[in-house]
């Protein structure tokens, strides 16, 4: 079978420009990336088809990904919508292998946050001894003991960042490492993006009575191939309702469950529409009472339960072959601390119970829909990650969510600004590496993708209140990620894409 290699951008271009459109970049390179001779054909007049449709002159991603999506797996043609749904032609396959109980303990001994981190360096220690170059550490202890000159691997989690100098730990003791004066420049990135709290592999020398590191290694997720499902049904990635704020946005979110119901949109938008199996909820389904300084003054519903009566409603109208999996964030009437429990099931009884395909999971969360492991985690700890590493902006948390797998920890920095119950087993490093990795809470959206892992942070459907307006946060909203499973992709579309 030919490869999609072999077709050229040029033989693109001059067929697009034959029909007298566009074609951008990225949709000219997602298109020679995804697609076999065999299909190529029918996928790119599917995808003109569509950009016509639209009455657009340029053809873009989202019109390629569509026409993907039926070259590959749909016999209707983009203007014929069967009329079953395909999404409503299978069973769900929900799993769910890691959720927070709903009821977990608090305590804030010294003894308990000390279990806590000799639960992190354990299970890090244990992603970085798969390495062939770290599969025998040597004790930091032994190392700032004898200080040989001989290089030395070590793994450890950092307790103090100094300028040029980390003061670090493992069980056999703790040490005082430097960053030699004259260090590569590659080196001295990685220096400049470690935080407190991190576990990670250093390669060290001692020179006279100095430890000096001559190589960071993170734990890091392995490059493995993009993992599909055989049937090309659809996952909606939403976040950040905040149901009962004057800013939330119903029009918008009845608009998207109409397009989810197939009628609304143009003809490529009702194939995407019609293959949707699955809605993933990160977080913040309603605005929550008290959860900030005169928040009460933004607040359209000012009483809790009715704030989760009212987006019982609103997720009610997601048509109910959908699976809906739903996490809790920072506003809901869960505990501050992560791992945070459920959403208590009584707060909207109709919509968990009468319904009867809708999963309800804790902060974070990880599941498997179709076989796909999707890491579900609402982002509180994309701020502290934003203030505490110099290249990455707060306005782009993919690049957060990023680090945070390289990182191998949903929550690194502990004593920031999110509250980490600190008790017993860490539950927060991801010991297993996700497919998709989807988060909110910062309003922002953003995608990429990193060895095989989708990253997808969904943004909101809450317009620019007053306290984000005075903190300088423009937020992303009515946008909604989208993950196509069987090509292993996901995109953000607007709702004004989709209807």
């Amino acid at each position: 079978m030919s490869n999609s290699s072999e077709i050229g951008a040029a033989e693109i271009v001059n067929r697009v420009l034959s029909e007298g459109l566009f074609i951008n970049r990225d949709a000219l390179d997602l298109l020679r990336k995804s697609t076999t001779k065999e299909v190529y054909e029918k996928t790119i007049s599917k995808a003109i088809m569509m950009t016509r449709e639209e009455k657009v002159s340029t053809v873009e991603v989202k019109h390629i990904l569509a026409a993907i999506s039926i070259s590959r797996g749909e016999a209707a043609e983009p203007a014929q919508v069967s009329r079953v749904p395909l999404g409503k032609e299978m069973d769900s396959e929900v799993e769910i292998i890691y959720n927070p109980p709903d009821r977990m303990p608090v305590s804030d001994s010294v003894e308990s946050r000390t279990e806590y981190f000799q639960s992190r360096l354990n299970k890090l220690e244990r992603i970085l001894r798969s390495r062939p170059d770290y599969c025998s550490p040597v004790p930091i202890g032994e190392i700032s003991r004898n200080l040989s000159q001989a290089p030395f691997k070590a793994i450890v989690i950092i307790t103090k960042k100094e300028w040029r100098r980390l003061v670090v730990e493992d069980l056999s003791g703790s040490a005082t490492v430097t960053l030699p004066r004259k260090s590569d420049p590659e080196l001295e990135e990685k220096f400049a993006c470690l935080i407190e709290d991190m576990v990670v592999g250093l390669e060290l020398r001692c020179f006279q009575d100095t430890i000096l590191i001559d190589d960071i290694v993170l734990p890091d997720v392995p490059d493995t191939p993009i993992r599909k499902t055989r049937d090309p049904i659809v996952t909606v990635l939403l976040s950040d309702l905040h149901v009962g704020s004057t800013y939330f946005q119903e029009k918008e979110f009845t608009l998207l469950t109409e397009w989810m119901s197939g009628n609304r949109g143009t003809a490529f938008s009702r194939e995407i529409a019609n293959a949707v199996k699955y809605v993933v909820i990160a977080g913040d389904i309603v605005d929550g009472v008290f959860v900030y300084p005169k928040q009460e003054n933004e607040l359209k519903i000012v009483n809790l339960e009715e704030q989760y009566g009212e987006a019982q409603k609103a997720l009610l109208k997601i048509p109910d072959h959908i699976h809906v999996v739903i996490g809790p964030g920072n506003h809901d009437v869960v505990r501050d601390a992560i791992p945070q429990p459920p959403i208590p099931r009584d707060l909207m009884r109709e919509l968990v119970t009468d319904r009867g395909n809708v999963t309800m999971v804790g902060n974070p969360a990880q599941t498997l829909l179709h076989g796909i492991r999707f890491l579900v985690y609402h982002g509180q700890s994309l701020e502290d990650i934003a203030a505490s590493v110099p290249s990455i902006e707060y306005s782009k948390p993919h690049e957060g969510m990023r680090f945070l797998l390289r990182a191998r920890h949903l929550a690194p920095v502990y004593g920031g600004n999110t509250q980490i119950c600190a008790e017993g087993e860490d539950d927060l490093a991801i010991s297993t590496k996700p497919d998709v990795f989807h988060a909110g809470h910062v309003h922002v959206a953003g995608i990429c993708s990193y060895r095989g892992t989708q990253i997808v942070n969904s943004g909101t459907w809450q317009g620019q209140t007053p306290f984000q307006s005075n903190l300088g946060i423009q937020p992303t909203t009515a946008k909604l990620g989208v993950h196509l499973m069987k090509e292993g992709r996901s995109t953000l579309l607007s709702l004004t894409d989709l209807i």
